[in-house]
Parts: C-alpha cells; sequence; structure tokens
C-alpha cells in the first residue's frame, strides 16, 4: 500500500506560516494534502485488511491498511486527506473509520476551561482566559478571530420582516430574532500558537474595556471563532446544544453594576 503527499498554497497570495516539525524531521508550513493509493486497488491486493499472502501480512509486522492510513496523518501532519477511490464503497466498508480520520485530520479546537469575571462595570476591564487544546494533528495556517457577545437578560427580541411567521393585523411577515447583543468584542484568537499535541493545552487572556453607557443588570456572556478569509465560523468541539443561533456559545453570566 502507498500514499502521496504534498504541500500548497493558493497561487498568488502568501499564506501565513505556523510551522510545524514532524516526527520524519519535516517542517512543514502550509496545508499538506495526504491521499490513498486508490483504494479498490489496494482492497484487491490483500493490502487493506492483510489478507494472508498479501504483501501487507508479510511485512506489515501485523498491522492494517487503517494503521497505516492513521501513521501517515500523524507523520505528515495533513490537514486534508482522500482514500482515493468510490465513495459508496470505503464508506460502505470504514464508517467508523471516517468519522476518526476526519476528527483527527487538519486542527480540532476543544476549549478545555474559563475563567471569567462576576461582576463588571461600565468603563472598567473586561477580561477572560480560555484553556484551547488541538487535537488534530496540524495547525490551523490562517489566524483566527475570537468574537465576546453581552447580551442583557430580560432584553426585548427584535423582528425583521418576510419571514415565515405572518402577523395579520399588521398585513406582512416577521421573524422574532434573539435580543440584540449589549455589547460586542473582537480580539485576535492567537489560534496559531496552538499546535497539537504535544504542544498541550495553552491558556490565552483576552481584555477589553465595557462601554462607559452599559446598562446595570444581568449578561449572558457567548463566544465564538471566526476565519475572516473564508468568513465563516470555526465549529468548536463543543455540544450543538450550547450554540445559540447567531453562532455563539453560551460561556456564563456576568453582573454588571454601577
Amino acid at each position: 500500500m502507498t500514499a502521496r503527499s504534498w504541500t500548497c498554497a493558493r497561487v498568488g497570495t502568501r499564506e501565513p506560516r505556523s510551522p510545524i516539525r514532524t516526527k520524519a524531521g519535516i517542517t512543514i508550513t502550509r496545508t499538506t494534502i495526504l491521499e490513498l493509493e486508490h483504494y479498490g486497488h489496494v482492497k484487491r491486493l490483500g493490502n487493506w485488511d492483510a489478507r494472508p499472502g498479501s504483501s501487507l501480512a508479510k511485512h506489515g509486522g501485523g498491522r492494517t491498511g487503517p494503521d497505516y492510513f492513521r501513521g501517515a496523518l500523524e507523520l505528515l501532519r495533513a490537514t486534508y486527506i482522500g482514500y482515493h477511490g468510490y465513495a459508496h464503497e470505503w464508506l460502505a466498508d470504514n464508517p467508523e473509520l471516517t468519522g476518526e480520520l476526519l476528527n483527527r485530520c487538519g486542527y480540532w479546537y476543544f476549549p478545555h476551561k474559563a475563567w471569567l469575571p462576576l461582576t463588571g462595570r461600565p468603563g472598567g476591564e473586561f477580561a477572560i482566559e480560555l484553556v484551547w487544546e488541538n487535537r488534530g494533528v496540524a495547525p490551523a495556517y490562517q489566524p483566527f478571530r475570537l468574537g465576546l457577545r453581552l447580551t442583557q437578560h430580560g432584553a426585548p427580541a427584535t423582528e425583521a420582516a418576510n419571514s415565515p411567521t405572518t402577523d395579520a393585523a399588521r398585513g406582512t411577515q416577521f421573524l422574532r430574532l434573539p435580543p440584540a447583543p449589549a455589547a460586542e468584542f473582537d480580539f485576535d484568537a492567537g489560534n496559531r500558537r496552538w499546535l497539537p499535541t504535544p504542544a498541550g493545552p495553552l491558556r490565552e487572556r483576552y481584555a477589553a474595556s465595557l462601554p462607559a453607557d452599559l446598562e446595570a443588570g444581568s449578561y449572558a456572556l457567548g463566544f465564538k471563532l471566526f476565519c475572516p478569509a473564508t468568513e465563516r465560523d470555526v465549529l468548536l468541539a463543543l455540544q450543538p446544544a450550547h450554540r445559540g443561533e447567531d453562532g455563539f456559545y453560551h460561556l456564563g453570566e456576568i453582573l454588571v453594576e454601577r
């Protein structure tokens, strides 16, 4: 069984670099792609399941095709992987392995812990700390932004036209949206420092000032990662139930006092 890999960058651009050194002594500064030899061919030769008489059975030391695929992924720190075959065949044979490899390739961010103030004052410092871990095999090659959002409890919901819900009295359609945020903050997330194991969890601090005109009251704090290059949110390894319709994950509560 063979595989091939290469690194790539968009033509005419200069990607931000997050160098990482592999076990093979290779320093990677750009996205790496790992592609398996054609899956159907590997199976026919008996090298996927180490069938007796195959070259893998003779020389693989008891390992199977999936073992080598996992090892190559770790060795090359691949962001993208391909099985090089027919989707229906691959998925029928390897449903659990597919999920495992999808989670491992590239980056996979886990927020472990959070420190946030219980109270705050308008105009005063507002700082939180988060512990991040990258359980993937590669770094992200673009800088991400961390967004924080404070929403006051008891704030009225807003409305937008052209929703599926009709208000007959007003003769139009309206969509009831979550309350508008009372304050929003934007930071460099620091994610280019979050290298895979053995780098380990890293603690980041994000500090700003609360708006001077912020009303006293209880606020929900939400956070999310965002990629400016793709204009998309970065999903985190958290339960979907913690993610609101606005894309922010619920982090905690803060009491603002005057």
